[in-house]
This record gives structure tokens, C-alpha cells and sequence, in this order.
């Protein structure tokens, strides 16, 4: 958020969260506040696709962990 008229509580109030930006970019106005505010939208967007890409990555190596180390005839019973 550099280049961004805001002061230093603002730019930490912006950086917590999508709402503190969104207070940030009300309070400031005009293309400032909407500069603020796609910039706290293109951070959510950025981490939530990293967060899909690992979590992604994370169940096909259980899956390929799973088909190598379960045994092949393996048969589970009814009984507890």
C-alpha cells in the first residue's frame, strides 16, 4: 500500500483484514479508498488460491499415500 495517502494506523488497521481495508478505503474516499480496497480484494483473492493450491496438493498425496500403503486385499468387518 505504498504510494497510498494513509497513515501508519491506517495502513496496519488495512493490513489486519478485509474489513479493516474496507474501513480504511470508506474513510479515506475517492481513488485513494478504491485503490485500498482492490488492493485488500487482490490479497484475499492471491491467498485464498494459494490456500485451495496446498490443500489441493495436500489431499492428492493422502490419496496416492493411501492406494500404496493400504495392503490390496484389505476387507474390513462389521463387528467393532
Amino acid at each position: 500500500m505504498t504510494g497510498l495517502p494513509l497513515g501508519g494506523a491506517d495502513v496496519e488497521r488495512a493490513r489486519e483484514s478485509v474489513g479493516g481495508a474496507a474501513e480504511v478505503a470508506e474513510q479515506v474516499g475517492g481513488t485513494a479508498g478504491r485503490q485500498v480496497l482492490e488492493a485488500a480484494r487482490d490479497a484475499f483473492d492471491d491467498a485464498l488460491t494459494t490456500t485451495a493450491y496446498v490443500s489441493a496438493a495436500i489431499v492428492v498425496a493422502v490419496a496416492l499415500l493411501t492406494v500404496r500403503l493400504v495392503p490390496r486385499g484389505f476387507r474390513t468387518t462389521g463387528s467393532r
